[in-house]
C-alpha cells in the first residue's frame, strides 16, 4: 500500500525536485561544458597533465597547513607561485585552471546560498 503523501512530503519533494533542477542545469551550464573541453585538452598531454596534477597537490597541502595556522615560508610562497607561473604558460593548462576556478565560484555560490538558507532558518 502506498504511502500518504503529507503536505511535508510534498513541500520535501519540491525541494528535491528543485535540487534536481539545479544539477541538471549546471551540469548543462556553458562554464561546465566549457571546463570539460578544458581538461580534456589538458588531459591529452600526459606530462601536462601530471604538472597540474602536482600542482594542484602541492597547493592542495599548501592550503592545509596554511588552514592550520602554520605561516609558510618565503620559499614555499615563491615555489607556489613559480609552479602556478609555469603552468599558466602553457594555454591548455591556464585555460584549465581558469574554467576549474569559474566552475568551483560557481559552486560556492550555491553554496553561499543554501547556507544563507541555512543560516536563516537556524535564526528562526
Amino acid at each position: 500500500m502506498p504511502a500518504r503523501v503529507s503536505e511535508d512530503n510534498m513541500e520535501q519533494n519540491d525541494v528535491l525536485h528543485c535540487a534536481e533542477a539545479l544539477a541538471e542545469a549546471f551540469s548543462n551550464s556553458p562554464e561546465y561544458a566549457a571546463y570539460l573541453a578544458a581538461k580534456g585538452a589538458a588531459q591529452s598531454d600526459a606530462g601536462l597533465a601530471k604538472r597540474i596534477a602536482d600542482y594542484k597537490k602541492a597547493h592542495f597541502e599548501y592550503q592545509l597547513r596554511v588552514v592550520a595556522g602554520e605561516t609558510p615560508t618565503l620559499d614555499e610562497e615563491r615555489v607556489m607561485s613559480n609552479m602556478y607561473s609555469d603552468l599558466t604558460l602553457n594555454g591548455a593548462a591556464r585555460e584549465f585552471l581558469e574554467r576549474e576556478q569559474a566552475v568551483y565560484d560557481m559552486i560556492n555560490g550555491i553554496n553561499g546560498i543554501l547556507g544563507g538558507a541555512w543560516a536563516e532558518m537556524d535564526n528562526n
